[in-house]
């Protein structure tokens, strides 16, 4: 009888784990350079950072997840049809000091990202699972070169619901199907 009330509460805990992972958050507007931003599932806003004539592009939006997720990020340029050539999407992963890029052992981690030729990103979408709750970026950047004259760099995140592969759903229901069959087996004997 005890181990049929266990299996129920995992099945039933499961579940509600997952609905809970599911609730969807407000939008939030990720500061550039500014204090990292706790965000939920939703579409959040990268607020907007000026690019200056012939000084090379960088900045980052810091910004923290409680629960896996899938990530799209795009990144648009306005102000200048070609100020920033190339342009680079990136999410990296912080393990150090918010806002000091530490790249190596024990430091940030690239995790994906793309570039195009033209000033805008904004049709490519890096989309990538961040597996693991923590301290993550976008990285916008123009590798160095400088920017042929000023704009406003902006752009877009948005975090959904990790995908789960099938064999989640079968197993609970396999645990819940446990525990009837065993709890029909006891009221059988008794």
């Amino acid at each position: 009888m005890k181990s049929t009330r266990v299996s129920i509460f995992a099945a039933a805990a499961t579940v509600a784990m997952l609905c809970a992972s599911a609730l969807p958050s407000t939008a939030v507007t990720i500061t550039p350079g500014g204090p990292q931003a706790l965000v939920g599932l939703g579409s959040h806003v990268l607020a907007s950072s000026p690019s200056t004539a012939g000084i090379a592009y960088d900045q980052q939006w810091f910004f923290n997840i409680l629960t896996p997720s899938l990530v799209s990020a795009n990144a648009d340029v306005s102000n200048s049809s070609q100020s920033l050539q190339p342009i680079f999407l990136e999410i990296w992963r912080d393990a150090a000091t918010i806002g000091v890029r530490n790249i190596g052992p024990g430091g940030d981690t690239f995790i994906q990202g793309i570039s195009a030729a033209q000033s805008s990103l904004l049709g490519d979408l890096l989309n990538v699972i961040l597996t693991a709750p923590g301290d993550y970026y976008v990285r916008i950047h123009s590798n160095g070169f400088g920017a042929q004259s000023s704009a406003d760099v902006s752009g877009n995140l948005t975090l959904s619901q990790v995908p789960l592969p099938p064999a989640v759903i079968l197993f609970g229901t396999a645990l819940v199907g446990l525990g009837v069959l065993s709890r029909r087996r006891r009221k059988a004997i008794a």
